[in-house]
């Protein structure tokens, strides 16, 4: 019987390691680039229909969460169960989106590495405009044109930062169910931190909103190349 061993210290550092020999692809780098045009569609399409499956499960658990909070029992039980839940399924949420980005940035560099002799640097030249004002615009045009223009905010680190979110969310709903549970509503009813606490959420959860843009910083891109050597087992 044949076992299987990976060895996962060999590193590629290199562009030219990667594209040469060593990498694997010499002769076969338009069907590689392809393959990691595929793979990476892909990971996106699964990155959404993860993101639907999430989104849903909050959905549902919210709802029972609010229908709980005002029934006439009030039935705390049930809120911190799915108080519970509800933080469950978002940090759940949250790693599956970084493990989702991980995976397609790792096609994205492969992809980077592999156009230029192919296609050229088609996929890795990002569109920045950079918008004049004519000298006899208006003030309405000029503000409609701010507020509709297209940004290069990151679809995927909105995402995670939305599921981040609710992870804190979930939390703070869970600590009020348990608060009341304990018999400490009055913490609840009569403190004015609450409120304030609330829009200090509602505000800092809007601002890195606002910051979640494709990043352009430079970053140093290994790849860990796994090699796979057979054993015979007596």
């Amino acid at each position: 019987m044949k076992r299987f061993f990976f060895n996962t210290n060999e590193k590629v550092t290199k562009k030219s390691e990667y594209t040469g020999d060593y990498g694997g692809f010499a002769g076969n780098r338009e069907k590689a680039l392809n393959a990691a045009l595929d793979i990476r569609k892909f990971e996106i399409d699964l990155y959404w229909k993860r993101a639907t499956y999430f989104w849903a499960f909050n959905s549902i658990i919210f709802i029972g969460y609010g229908a709980a909070a005002v029934s006439d029992n009030k039935s705390l039980s049930i809120q911190i169960l799915l108080s519970i839940l509800g933080t469950l399924f978002s940090v759940a949420w949250y790693l599956a989106n970084l493990a989702s980005k991980f995976w397609q940035s790792n096609w994205e560099a492969h992809v980077d590495l592999l156009e230029d002799t192919e296609i050229g640097p088609l996929y890795k030249r990002i569109y920045t405009p950079r918008p004049r004002r004519p000298e006899n615009s208006k003030r309405c045009s000029e503000i409609v044109t701010f507020l509709t223009r297209g940004r290069p905010f990151s679809a995927s680190k909105l995402n995670a930062l939305v599921s981040l979110y609710a992870v804190v969310v979930w939390f703070l709903l869970f600590s009020r169910s348990l608060v009341i549970w304990i018999g400490w509503q009055e913490f609840i009813t009569e403190s004015p931190l609450v409120p304030v606490g609330a829009i200090i959420l509602l505000v800092v959860g809007c601002s890195f909103l606002l910051l979640a843009t494709t990043g352009s910083a430079e970053t140093e891109v290994r790849f860990h190349q796994r090699s796979i050597e057979d054993t015979d087992q007596q």
